[in-house]
């Protein structure tokens, strides 16, 4: 386990900790660790919905204007 911690710009050595804080740590370390996932989630989610997006609206044009756009 790394030693230091850094919260609110202030570092805090982690050595010798107690139980209970130890307990704190791990389980905002998990918090942590799930955030970032979700960022990366989020990030790819947001690329598919702009992709959907992008064909949604060249539908619509196309069945608008009676031309197809296809590739």
């Amino acid at each position: 386990m790394s030693t230091k911690l850094i919260l609110d710009d202030v570092e805090y050595d982690l050595e010798g900790i107690s139980p209970e804080a130890e307990k704190w740590l791990k389980m905002y370390q998990f918090a942590h660790r799930r955030i970032y996932e979700a960022e990366g989630l989020r990030s790819v989610l947001q690329k598919a919905k702009n992709g959907y997006t992008k064909e949604i609206k060249k539908e619509i044009l196309a069945s608008k204007a009676g031309l197809s756009f296809d590739e």
